[in-house]
């Protein structure tokens, strides 16, 4: 199979949308529009929608992948979206296809989550039949906006603070007002176009296939269909409009703590595009003229403004490319993104750790990597094999060296000018980020930023819970009163002897293991003679761990007081720096640094 192509697509002065083309091998039978889940969801499922539209294209199918106005790669901020931007997106994608493959092949609009909200709405619009995949749709928009406005009232209630209801976040909404939830800031516009969605046929659809996601039963069988979606049935249905509905078994990949696959999901995908689950015929669409020329990414000095025409007297801001370049034989898809008036001889490799694929939890890379070229500095984000938008296998964090050297030699690929390179990795992105260096560093790689890094053993984590958890709980009246009245159980002093005993216990290793990584990193960082830059959050576990694992370590207490390490802290930020004053803080922190650590050189 081809490997998948990625590209910008201009939208018409709203900015441009990142597009990634999956082509099969021959002429394709339909042409394929996806359209990703909403926030968190999007990021979560990135991997299980690049497996799918991967198995449609060997299928035969064309697939187009779009991310919408303020998601992922593409233009602006989620709080600048409106509802009708995403409506649009889905004419410019539907409109690139056809260009593409021409105008007799069958349309599939397909989305996931709120994504089949989008399609369904924007269906109404277009100058063609289509027909639709849904992926475990929302039927309602109020769903996924009462959802979504939770978030920041459980998030207040964690930090004590008096949480305001959905109620008066939606009133704040109603008169205009921007809400910070989870990271994400979100508008009006946007919410309440969401809110006032349903998934209702329009006199576009020819066709439409179901795919509801459920855990198997104690028993061995999969539950019935939801009775939201198989009301949904219902109604398209008595609207005339042919359906097939099928519940398969797999995790809630879209919500999981860690990535997880569905791959009956994808087969049963596959399936019904094919026509093997006794659906109607495909349908043959008709013509559409296609009004909007493809270009490539253009510039565009406000970060939020990346691949949108500068207003006159403002300066242009950063300009993006989608790179596509091989490490161990699998290609690997990344985004470049430069200062429009052109940048000195510096880089930055983000290196994505966690369950993250490029644009970072609450697209915390895309901002950091728009901050950064507002401040002259190129940067390269990108998705390791097995993650995100890349194929292949995952390998883990600690085998990741061949991935990194691939993408510093693209990034110079790309932008010849770069001449000294650093890293900044997050979690385990920045445990991977030393041990690249630990069997000798590549001279391009000049600095080093390291935030929250992940060092967690069994004994650490003991460690930290004792520290950091018990002993405020021990020294907690209440908690004692609880205990004696029945309100908290023996279980929670058992599990603090659990943790005791993990305390003075060997640290663990498995028979394939050489060298723990730890010291690897160690290793790494003990060659390395640059700059290094260490920032962590106060209100993150990872955090906590590492400073107690440089405490109790005398190899890792001399690295952190090498006179070439920078120390910063953000008392109130949490893993990700969700909130926005911990966000700029982490971005303008980490531009700061980097103009002191390396200056720019003299022309």
């Amino acid at each position: 199979m081809p490997a998948p192509a990625a590209f910008f697509i201009p939208a018409a002065g709203r900015g441009q949308r990142l597009a990634i083309h999956h082509a099969p091998a021959a002429s394709p039978r339909s042409v394929v529009l996806f359209v990703h889940a909403f926030a968190e969801e999007m990021n979560k499922s990135r991997r299980m929608a690049a497996l799918a539209a991967r198995a449609l294209a060997e299928a035969g199918h064309a697939v187009l992948q779009i991310d919408l106005r303020g998601c992922g790669d593409s233009s602006g901020d989620l709080a600048d979206a409106h509802w009708s931007d995403w409506l649009d997106d889905v004419q410019l994608g539907v409109q690139w296809l056809r260009r593409r493959h021409g105008q007799d092949l069958p349309l599939w609009l397909w989305g996931h989550r709120v994504g089949a909200l989008v399609v369904a709405e924007a269906a109404r619009h277009l100058d063609e039949d289509c027909q639709f995949l849904f992926w475990h749709p929302n039927t309602s928009g109020k769903q996924p906006l009462a959802q979504f406005l939770r978030l920041k009232t459980v998030a207040a209630m964690l930090q004590g603070a008096q949480p305001g209801g959905a109620t008066d976040l939606r009133k704040a909404l109603a008169q205009g007002e921007h809400i910070e939830v989870a990271g994400y800031t979100l508008g009006a516009a946007l919410a309440l176009g969401l809110e006032a969605t349903s998934l209702s046929p329009s006199q576009r659809a020819r066709r439409a296939l179901f795919l509801e996601v459920q855990a198997v039963q104690a028993d061995g069988t999969l539950p019935p269909a939801s009775p939201a979606i198989a009301g949904c049935i219902e109604r398209w249905q008595a609207a005339g409009v042919p359906c097939v509905g099928q519940v398969v078994p797999g995790p809630a990949f879209w919500q999981t703590a860690e990535i997880e696959d569905a791959p009956a999901l994808i087969e049963a995908t596959v399936a019904m595009l094919d026509g093997r689950t006794g659906g109607a015929p495909p349908m043959t669409t008709p013509a559409v003229d296609p009004s909007r020329p493809a270009a490539a990414a253009r510039p565009v000095c406000d970060p939020a403004s990346a691949g949108q025409p500068s207003a006159q007297g403002q300066d242009p801001g950063p300009t993006e490319a989608a790179l596509v370049f091989a490490a161990s034989g699998q290609p690997l898809l990344g985004v470049l993104t430069m200062p429009a008036g052109g940048s000195d001889d510096r880089g930055v490799i983000i290196v994505v750790g966690g369950p993250q694929y490029r644009a970072g939890s609450h697209r915390l890379f895309v901002q950091l990597a728009r901050h950064l070229a507002c401040r002259g500095i190129t940067t390269l984000r990108f998705d390791v094999r097995g993650m995100g938008d890349s194929p292949g296998d995952w390998r883990g964090f600690e085998q990741l060296d061949d991935d990194l050297s691939a993408a510093v030699d693209a990034a110079q690929r790309a932008a010849p000018h770069l001449r000294r390179f650093m890293m900044w990795g997050l979690c385990d992105g920045a445990s991977a980020a030393l041990m690249f260096g630990a069997q000798g560093w590549d001279a391009r790689i000049h600095a080093l930023a390291l935030v929250n890094p992940w060092v967690r053993s069994e004994q650490g984590e003991a460690r930290t819970r004792v520290r950091h958890y018990y002993r405020d709980r021990l020294l907690q009246p209440e908690f004692w009163r609880k205990l004696a009245s029945g309100q908290v159980g023996w279980q929670a002093l058992k599990e603090l002897g659990t943790s005791l005993r993990r305390m003075g216990s060997p640290a663990k290793r498995s028979p394939e293991a050489t060298v723990p990584y730890q010291q690897r990193m160690a290793e790494g960082w003990e060659r390395f003679e640059g700059p290094a830059l260490v920032m962590l959050s106060g209100n993150d576990y990872t955090a906590k761990e590492f400073a107690d694992h440089v405490r109790h370590d005398a190899r890792w207490s001399a690295l952190m007081q090498r006179p070439s390490v920078t120390t910063l802290s953000f008392e109130a930020a949490d893993h990700t720096f969700s909130a926005g004053s911990a966000k700029a803080w982490v971005l303008e922190s980490t531009a700061d640094w980097i103009d002191r650590a390396l200056p720019t050189l003299p022309a």
